[in-house]
């Protein structure tokens, strides 16, 4: 999740960074808020329960410790996207992105690649009212193949 609570940061997707090591090893990934954060919930809880199926010695069970890894394997799935594609969004797209994310993709750094595991998307008008929701486009799920790592 961002580091930062504030406002910038605040609607209803959430972006992330997947991979190890620094932005430019790294890529953006984008999706609602909810899921991500859930999705995340579940990958260090795996993770504790893991630690501690580690630690247990079979006779005495062992104590639960707080999540100190700082990442977590996980593999993902989506829409991979350029940056500047987005401003051609409508602006309730763009407007549930995180107002940090937008300012950074619209900068002076150049198109990066962002991977989306849902988007806002209009229905088809033509079959039912319009309506404005979000559509699935991937998932971020447990890396089952990964080495154990506290990076």
């Amino acid at each position: 999740m961002p580091i930062c609570t504030c406002r910038n940061w605040h609607s209803q997707f959430s972006v992330i960074q997947y991979g190890y090591g620094d932005e430019n090893n790294s890529i953006e990934l984008a999706g609602d808020a909810k899921e991500i954060a859930t999705s995340l919930a579940d990958l260090v809880e795996h993770e504790v329960r893991d630690d501690r199926a580690g630690r247990n010695n079979g006779e005495n069970a062992s104590d639960r410790r707080p999540f100190t890894a700082m990442a977590i394997p996980a593999k993902v799935q989506g829409r991979l996207r350029l940056s500047g594609s987005i401003a051609r969004k409508s602006s309730t797209a763009i407007n549930a992105l995180p107002r940090a994310a937008r300012v950074s993709w619209g900068g002076e750094q150049g198109e990066r690649p962002v991977l989306f595991i849902s988007e806002i998307v209009r229905n088809n008008m033509l079959a039912e009212p319009t309506r404005i929701g979000t559509e699935q486009r991937g998932r971020i799920t447990l890396d089952d193949n990964a080495l154990p790592s506290r990076y």
